[in-house]
């Protein structure tokens, strides 16, 4: 109790002042849908933010006390498996990492030492996120009221020369296919989670069946009916037969992949009601083809093919192995054609290329690009067999297979403008300070596996 022309010291305010504010409670329940959300640290768990805004981030609130306190010796705690200080930091760690891993601007405010009565210096989680994330740049500190603004930029990954070992060790041994060519070309950032640390993407769960998977199946369920018949004349009761196999081949396919991801027996029609669709419009693709006078014949289906690929790096020389899967190749009336399936849509635009340069590397013609990988290494391993190559898209079935269009007038050979791309892109990739940069088109398919 103070009378009122009573002075009180500094320490005896401090106390009362905590006293009553440890007694206090602030109300933050708001709408789930306001743009705005006040949370404690441990409600940010499995939730993402676009925009974090992080308060006294100082030492004694993260991360703050270290356990409680306890007559137990530390070597007994952990004879027995009972929680240790170092325990409650690394849940604090997490918290704090997990709440800003995929927001595209943090703010971190720190309370100075000397600007306040409950401060303490900045927490160390600040200094580990300055040595271990240069995307993190401290770009303001006001003195005046104790306050520091740390923003977060794009996420990048400067190669080093460990990373270009993974990356060569991988080029040469397992291979760099077309998937991989145009993650490294559209989204780099990607590429180095995928090929140099060894992500892989994560699993379909159970609500849903992935786009691929259901590609996947396609796949699977054509390389079976046409398998049995490759280097045969197709021919109408050939088409009939398939046709009639083609019913029992989706159900054991369809039971395999529903055991595999714990499907419903709702979700398992549905999907193979899709997959039905797309099997029955391309094997009526095929058997039209046939009606009108056409010769088709299937040389292979799911042919794996590889070659390889000279080039130098720093003076040195190295075989980088190209390898792919091709869907289909057939002969149509003498004329071979390499066949990839997609169950997206593709337009005729999307494989027209009128300037081989500027349109390779854009996102519209990612499918392009791969037919022209598909075209050089089957044109290397079949020492310079000619072929063309298109793709069959389930949702535009009715443009049937649709043809690479290459209409540059200053492209005197695909084969060596594409070999040019490819040594450009590799020897790029492994100069000096290469910079493994995240898309601005889409979002990372590692986004749910890294902090």
């Amino acid at each position: 109790q103070f009378t009122p022309d009573q002075k009180v010291n500094f320490s005896d305010f401090k106390s009362i002042f905590f006293n009553e504010l440890g007694a206090c409670s602030v109300s933050t329940v708001s709408s789930k849908n306001a743009h705005i959300q006040f949370l404690g640290i441990l409600e940010t768990r499995l939730l993402d933010f676009d925009k974090v805004i992080l308060l006294s981030t100082n030492e004694n609130n993260l991360p703050g006390q270290l356990g409680s306190k306890t007559l137990i010796p530390p070597d007994i705690r952990s004879a027995f498996n009972m929680a240790l200080p170092e325990d409650s930091e690394g849940l604090k760690a997490y918290y704090f990492y997990q709440s800003i891993q995929r927001a595209t601007e943090v703010d971190i405010f720190v309370l100075a030492p000397n600007a306040s009565f409950n401060s303490s210096e900045p927490s160390r989680y600040l200094k580990q996120l300055e040595v271990s994330h240069p995307s993190f740049i401290k770009t303001t500190t006001k003195n005046s009221t104790g306050y520091s603004t740390l923003y977060s930029s794009p996420r990048l990954i400067i190669a080093n020369n460990q990373i270009k070992a993974d990356i060569i060790s991988y080029l040469t041994n397992k291979g760099l296919s077309p998937s991989a060519l145009n993650l490294l070309i559209r989204n780099p950032y990607d590429f180095y989670l995928q090929y140099a640390v060894g992500l892989k993407e994560p699993d379909s769960t159970n609500e849903v069946v992935s786009h691929s998977e259901l590609g996947s199946l396609f796949h699977v369920i054509l390389e079976n009916l046409y398998k049995p018949f490759c280097g045969q004349i197709l021919s109408r009761d050939i088409m009939m037969q398939l046709q009639q196999e083609s019913k029992g081949e989706l159900q054991g396919q369809l039971e395999k992949l529903s055991k595999r991801l714990k499907l419903s027996e709702g979700q398992t029609s549905l999907y193979g009601n899709i997959v039905k669709v797309w099997v029955a419009n391309f094997l009526e693709f095929d058997l039209n083809r046939i009606a009108s006078g056409d010769e088709v014949i299937v040389e292979a289906v799911e042919l794996e093919i590889e070659t390889q690929l000279n080039i130098q790096l720093d003076q040195q020389p190295i075989k980088v192995k190209l390898k792919g899967i091709m869907d289909r190749v057939e002969q149509s009336n003498g004329k071979r054609m390499l066949v990839d399936y997609k169950t997206g849509k593709v337009e005729t635009s999307d494989l027209k290329i009128k300037n081989f340069l500027q349109d390779i590397e854009k996102t519209k013609f990612s499918k392009a690009l791969q037919l022209l990988f598909y075209s050089y290494i089957y044109s290397a391993k079949k020492s310079g067999e000619e072929s063309a190559a298109g793709i069959y898209s389930c949702r535009n079935q009715k443009a049937g297979i649709i043809p690479l269009s290459l209409n540059d007038a200053t492209m005197k050979n695909p084969q060596d403008e594409f070999e040019g791309l490819l040594v450009k892109k590799l020897q790029d990739l492994f100069a000096d300070e290469y910079r493994f940069c995240p898309s601005t088109e889409f979002e990372s398919k590692f986004s749910a596996l890294t902090v």
